[in-house]
């Protein structure tokens, strides 16, 4: 691959995961508003992205932004009924070593408890 060759291609996958983690961060609070339809049409358009991105950043153990992306999708993968996935995700991203980064440890945590509640 030419990117490898370059050596540019950990700055593009940098790139994509803030663009991504941009993206679920501003379409977190969407999903209860009015612009609901919109923000799931464009999160599932951006979805296949969305999982290379979640890939990368667990294969490269970031706790920090698996966490962000994962406690900022629970809601999407919820009202997608695509509930084994994200208690996948979740799982994987509170399994990562790392600093205590508790409020996104508990944003995460309470997301893998909803799906224990209800289903």
């Amino acid at each position: 691959m030419k990117l490898e060759k370059a050596g540019e291609t950990h700055q593009i996958l940098e790139q994509q995961t803030s663009y991504y983690l941009h993206l679920v961060e501003t379409g977190e609070p969407e999903l209860l508003g009015s612009k609901q339809l919109v923000w799931l049409a464009r999160l599932k358009a951006e979805y296949d992205n969305l999982r290379a991105v979640l890939q990368w950043i667990v294969d490269s153990h970031d706790a920090e932004r698996a966490l962000k992306l994962t406690g900022s999708l629970w809601r999407y993968w919820w009202m997608q009924s695509l509930h084994n996935e994200g208690r996948e995700w979740l799982g994987m991203a509170l399994s990562l070593a790392g600093p205590p980064l508790l409020p996104l440890r508990a944003k995460a945590l309470m997301a893998q408890a909803s799906w224990r509640v209800t289903g």
